[in-house]
């Protein structure tokens, strides 16, 4: 064991909140450097880590280290979640068991779920690997997560032993015992005297929301969505008593827009505990208190909030498909976009018109009306293809190969394949560079898979011979990845990749190398079952089975996929048109 420590510009970590990074000890290397400037680019703190996780330890030097950190970070790969080492066996189980805030970063995307299934817990995970425009960032996700847990060492001041009875010494006293800042931690004081801040005739505001983070973030407390529920409710009661009151314009300006957010939060909240009727109502007050506040924010300002709440229940609707409530919301917001990118002409507003419109768009191509989608995603395209010419970062290119990859599914769906393989190549091209430049593991995933797409549409074209090859390159970037990571998706992206590779084979008159790959899949796929015996996964190797059977007329493998299919049917009625397909090839080739 060796602990080391990163701090802006290499400073004394003395004085400093503690952050513990761990991962899989073979992805120390990568991992670590990048998670420690992630964090330090929102955080002034010292992040620790051992150096030499394989080599053996002092338990009690590691619970000293373990004890005086505020924040426990795990980077969450397949090979973290699916290998025994002694950060998870060992650092992450104390942790949980100490109430230290774990906080899951994803370097692979889907597995929070499985983290929160392993560790026994619901911890709202951040995806570094998200890229979807319409999402919140990686990084204000990380920014409002870092500034919820973290607290600073300067804290000093507050006398203990001579409590001024406010609300807020005592806010502040609790926050201190909380985080051990001059004083021995006692989580049990700290709740208590948060609490009583909280709801002391004149409530220290600052009291109940650092509730909200400690029962939302599992700080010092187990977490509790509920008891998280509870306090966010009585801040918004709060701070709308608060916000009636008459203040100085700008502490109530203040006190508004802090009503505005807390709202959106309780809507959010709602939204994890899946009560999403309760969670639209909510995110409906956020929209009349962004009207009323449109006053003293400033029209731009105001217009954005309340964009962004439009947004909100679009999406929200899109959850309960109510998709003409989606879509009116989604272009309330899209209005409102236009006009500010109008008025200002600056490259967020102009990025924020085009996000806007790939989020309509998205909701129009779920209800299959294509024509609407494709307007709207080339006017996102029109939006990101100028802001490139000025600016060539990743995210620009990765916009626009994304709306490029869109228009090729829409030309796709309507069989025409001469423009979908013109989309796929040219998103091809730019997933092709940032998986060059960048290198990435996201970025050759995305590489792969437009190489799969487009090798679709040239199999589909009868274009077999270079079918083969698109397909047979994404097997290979695909393979080094599996090799690289272990990742669940990418097995499964890798499986998918060598059945393409088979059908084009079989196109291209080579059965018996369509017969390997999927023999090769096969394997993939039982591997996947066997790990994570989900209905997904035995219905992608029920999938498998029928595909191999089909190509060798095989009974035995046919049944396989016949029984899969089966044993699903009684709880997911929608496998009974396999169970159908299935038996009516038994019958043909009896």
């Amino acid at each position: 064991m060796k602990l080391c420590v990163h701090t802006r510009g290499e400073s004394n970590a003395g004085g400093k909140p503690g952050v513990y990074l761990v991962c899989h000890p073979e992805q120390t290397a990568l991992v670590i450097p990048l998670l420690s400037e992630d964090i330090l680019r929102h955080a002034n703190c010292a992040i620790w880590y051992d150096s030499e996780p394989e080599s053996s330890y002092d338990v009690q030097e590691l619970w000293n280290a373990l004890n005086k950190i505020q924040l426990f970070v795990v980077a969450v790969t397949s090979k973290f979640l699916y290998a025994d080492h002694r950060a998870r066996n060992v650092e992450l189980k104390y942790a949980l068991e100490q109430h230290i805030p774990v906080l899951p970063v994803l370097f692979e995307s889907g597995l929070v779920r499985e983290f929160n299934r392993i560790t026994d817990t619901i911890i709202r995970g951040v995806d570094r690997t998200e890229n979807d425009p319409t999402a919140t960032s990686y990084e204000d996700v990380l920014d409002s997560y870092l500034k919820s847990v973290l607290v600073s060492h300067s804290l000093g001041w507050i006398d203990k032993k001579e409590n001024d009875g406010s609300a807020r010494n005592r806010y502040f006293m609790g926050l201190a015992y909380l985080s051990g800042i001059d004083a021995q931690i006692n989580r049990s004081k700290a709740l208590e005297l948060l609490e009583s801040a909280a709801e002391d005739p004149e409530p220290c505001l600052d009291a109940t929301e650092k509730l909200v983070d400690m029962y939302l973030f599992g700080i010092g407390v187990s977490l509790d969505i509920e008891k998280a529920f509870f306090w966010q409710k009585k801040l918004c009661k709060q701070l709308q008593t608060e916000y009636k009151i008459g203040h100085s314009p700008d502490e109530h300006l203040d006190v508004g827009t802090r009503y505005f957010h807390a709202l959106i939060s309780l809507s959010d909240i709602l939204r994890i505990a899946g009560q999403l009727p309760q969670a639209i109502s909510t995110a409906k007050q956020a929209l009349q208190a962004a009207e009323e506040l449109a006053s003293e924010v400033g029209k731009q300002e105001s217009d954005r909030n309340i964009a962004m709440v439009y947004d909100r229940l679009s999406s929200l609707y899109c959850e309960i498909m109510e998709w003409e409530d989606a879509k009116k919301y989604s272009r309330n917001a899209m209005d409102i976009y236009a006009k500010l990118a109008g008025e200002q002409g600056t490259v967020r507003a102009r990025r924020d018109l085009s996000v806007s419109q790939e989020k309509l768009g998205d909701i129009y191509q779920k209800c299959n009306e294509l024509d609407p989608a494709e307007a709207l995603y080339r006017d996102a395209l029109s939006i990101r293809e100028a802001l490139s010419m000025s600016d060539h970062s990743p995210n620009v290119r990765r916009d626009i190969s994304e709306i490029r990859t869109k228009l090729g599914d829409i030309r796709k769906a309507q069989n025409d394949y001469d423009s979908a393989a013109e989309e796929y190549a040219a998103a091809l091209q730019f997933d092709s560079e940032l998986a060059k430049g960048l290198g990435t593991w996201q970025a050759r995933d995305a590489c792969a898979v437009s190489l799969v797409r487009l090798g679709d549409i040239r199999r589909y074209q009868g274009e077999y011979h270079e079918a083969v090859e698109l397909h047979h390159r994404a097997a290979v970037l695909l393979q080094e990845l599996v090799d690289e990571t272990g990742s669940i998706q990418y097995r499964k992206n890798l499986a998918t990749a060598l059945e393409k590779l088979a059908k084009s084979w079989i196109g291209f008159y080579q059965p018996e190398q369509a017969e390997r790959c999927y023999e090769r899949a096969l394997r993939l796929r039982e591997d996947l079952v066997y790990e994570h015996p989900s209905h997904t996964s035995r219905h992608e190797l029920a999938t498998t089975c029928f595909l191999f059977a089909d190509l060798n007329c095989d009974s035995d493998m046919m049944r396989n996929a016949l029984r899969l299919w089966e044993e699903m049917c009684p709880s997911h009625p929608e496998y009974q048109i396999y169970v159908d397909n299935a038996r009516r090839m038994l019958a043909k080739w009896r």
